[in-house]
């Protein structure tokens, strides 16, 4: 047993399961609480640091986008699993709410197609962000609905979104025990993230690609999710255990990891330069599609490397 680290969520004392290089080639330990199960990295970097880091990364990457075309593109363009996913998430909650027009907080936003999405849609939709910066420079480019998590408060939210980013929150039952206080009477959370007991976990154990600190600070369950959300003051509604288009049907099942990995091994050679095939997060729409989707098509079992959850405000 080491009791050096706690639980963050339920103060349980946790366990020491392994330790993995993170993508920045430090070591980093996974500990694992004893009461509720909840994984997390035992010695996390400094979140202003990584906080930093990522908000310079993204900067560099998004001052490059022609943003008046890639709002042109999310009004107009078919085939965006991803905002088919976030619509069907909206409809679910307009109708325990009630509610056709909601105002809704993305947490974890990333360059805000859904929030912009949203309130062309006829939505109220606000985006949260790492920091100031980035804040600053969607408010910028996207426009003014961007809003810092100092801000959050003065606002109110039917419907608090999570899509791949509550597995970075450094302190989740503080943060949530934050964000509860902008959510109406009975809000609504909705979170999707990494699944830590998919088939494909039990297969390859802490070799699986979503164990990646400092990257990711937790690793969730059903059962450490569901914990989560109600030691948080929140009643879960709805689990579901997918793989969707927009983020894990071509991670996990398409055969560009295997071409990706021969390319590697080609450009050893003298004057070879081929480039890497990036994931697609669309529908397939050619031949060459859905051949690279192979696995997909031949899987023997149920995507579940992706865990969602709706959940309400308890008062």
């Amino acid at each position: 047993m080491n009791n050096l680290i706690s639980c963050k969520v339920c103060n349980g004392d946790t366990q020491l399961l392994a330790k993995k290089i993170g993508y920045d080639n430090n070591e980093y330990d996974i500990h694992a609480c004893v009461v509720c199960g909840l994984q997390q990295i035992g010695n996390p970097p400094q979140i202003s640091s990584l906080g930093d880091m990522y908000e310079e990364r993204m900067i560099r990457k998004w001052e490059k986008v022609d943003f008046v075309d890639w709002k042109n593109r999310i009004i107009s363009l078919p085939n965006q699993p991803k905002l088919d996913d976030f619509n069907e998430v909206l409809l679910k909650a307009s109708k325990i709410l009630q509610k056709k027009r909601l105002n809704i907080l993305d947490v974890g936003c990333g360059r805000g197609t859904l929030v912009y999405w949203a309130n062309k849609s006829g939505h109220i939709a606000k985006g949260l962000e790492a920091g100031k910066k980035i804040t600053n420079f969607l408010n910028k480019k996207v426009g003014k609905y961007f809003i810092n998590f100092h801000e959050v408060k003065d606002h109110k939210f039917d419907l608090i979104y999570f899509e791949h980013s509550f597995e970075h929150i450094d302190d989740p039952k503080k943060f949530l025990n934050h964000l509860k206080k902008s959510l109406i009477r009975k809000g609504l959370i909705f979170i999707r993230l990494p699944n830590h007991s998919c088939k494909e976990v039990k297969k390859l154990g802490f070799k699986w690609l979503n164990y990646s600190p400092p990257h990711h600070l937790f690793f969730y369950n059903r059962l450490s999710l569901n914990s989560t959300l109600l030691k948080s003051g929140f009643k879960p509604l709805f689990w579901e255990t997918d793989c969707k288009f927009a983020n894990g049907v071509w991670l996990f099942y398409s055969l560009d990891r295997w071409i990706n990995g021969l390319f590697r091994r080609i450009n050893k050679l003298p004057f070879v330069n081929l480039k890497k095939i990036e994931p697609g997060n669309h529908y397939p729409k050619s031949i060459l599609d859905y051949f690279r989707l192979i696995p997909f098509w031949l899987k023997l079992y149920k995507p579940d490397q992706e865990l969602s959850v709706f959940a309400q405000k308890n008062k």
